[in-house]
């Protein structure tokens, strides 16, 4: 009796600008500790005891390979991907410099509380200033990491910028039904496509 036929667009490896359902967890470490960034697995969300909305949906995302996946990263992170087979479980890790860049002490910048105050997010009656607050100035995202009496620190590093990142991931199918394709590129344009960013707190 012969083999079956088996479509090989569907289940050769994983290749740039293959859609494909992608089940994954995106752990950062820095100073000995583990943060999940982001999470398609409710199990991981639950190991890394993370706050998440109760309508939070776990389920595999859709993704177009070759596409930004984390925003933010360098791009590197998504490539491993690429080569894929599907159904097997991996593990890469990633170096600050290949994950979301090193930390550059420069963008470390300071602003007199007055030009602080001055922003619009500032002057919103419900507008609080603390450790962790994003302001946005001359065009650039940034967090504040000090405040002084007459100063405020901003920092303009990528909040995961220094880390060394650790990707789990899964491939669980590559999508090539035209109709599917169809509905799910909709779904992930206009839907929710999967997914927790930001699960550990770290985003």
């Amino acid at each position: 009796m012969a083999a079956p036929m088996t479509d090989k667009a569907s289940s050769g490896p994983v290749q740039k600008g293959d859609l494909v359902l992608v089940d994954y967890e995106l752990w950062s470490e820095f100073g000995g500790k583990r943060e999940l960034l982001d999470t398609t697995r409710e199990s991981a969300a639950k190991e890394a005891k993370a706050e998440t909305p109760e309508t939070a949906l776990f389920r595999p995302r859709p993704h177009v390979v070759g596409r930004e996946l984390f925003p933010g990263s360098l791009g590197k992170i998504e490539a491993a991907l690429e080569g894929a087979t599907v159904g097997t479980e991996a593990e890469k890790e990633f170096a600050p410099s290949d994950a979301f860049g090193e930390r550059d002490p420069d963008l470390v910048e300071s602003f007199s509380i007055q030009k602080i105050s001055r922003l619009p997010e500032m002057r919103r009656e419900d507008a609080h200033l603390d450790l962790g607050t994003v302001l946005t100035i001359e065009g650039r995202s940034g967090r504040v990491s000090l405040i002084t009496a007459g100063r405020v620190k901003v920092d303009f590093n990528r909040p995961q910028a220094g880390r060394k990142v650790q990707f789990k991931f899964q491939v669980l199918e590559k999508i090539t039904d035209p109709t599917r394709v169809a509905t799910t590129v909709l779904d992930m344009e206009y839907g929710k496509g999967g997914g927790v960013p930001g699960a550990g707190g770290g985003g």
